[in-house]
């Protein structure tokens, strides 16, 4: 849509009323607008997840993203979070967990916190066991 250049300027601002109301900010109109007219409307949100990681960061906010083969419950994410309170790397800072679900992980976990990354899923474990296997010694 964004880079689509046979749009007109008014098929343009329809396409952005539909997006942003007359009802909404004007700055998140305004940014609808020169992202449409430069053709970037597409990453408009991988923007939007920028701005919230910059706000969280702001704010004294650590997100961490947990992803599971199954929903994780109520009473695994305080296990979770008090273990994760006890990081180094949360100290100071309070936590903002978010659990996605990819069933292609297997089993365990993998969480992404700052820069850093801990994988213990299940497919880690079996591509690091067949690369074993194959004489590529991961383990």
């Amino acid at each position: 849509m964004g880079q689509n250049p046979t749009l007109s300027d008014a098929e343009r601002k329809k396409i952005i009323s539909t997006l942003a109301p007359s009802s909404s900010s004007p700055i998140l109109s305004n940014l609808l607008q020169v992202l449409a007219s430069n053709g970037r409307l597409p990453i408009f949100p991988s923007i939007i997840t920028d701005f919230a990681t910059l706000m969280s960061a702001h704010r004294g906010e650590l997100v961490v993203t947990v992803t599971s083969a199954e929903p994780l419950g109520s009473s695994e994410m305080k296990r979770l979070e008090k273990a994760l309170k006890g990081s180094q790397l949360a100290q100071g800072k309070e936590l903002k967990i978010v659990n996605k679900v990819n069933e292609g992980i297997l089993g365990g976990l993998q969480i992404d916190f700052g820069d850093k990354t801990i994988d213990l899923s299940a497919s880690s474990r079996v591509t690091k066991f067949g690369a074993a296997l194959a004489g590529k010694h991961m383990l």
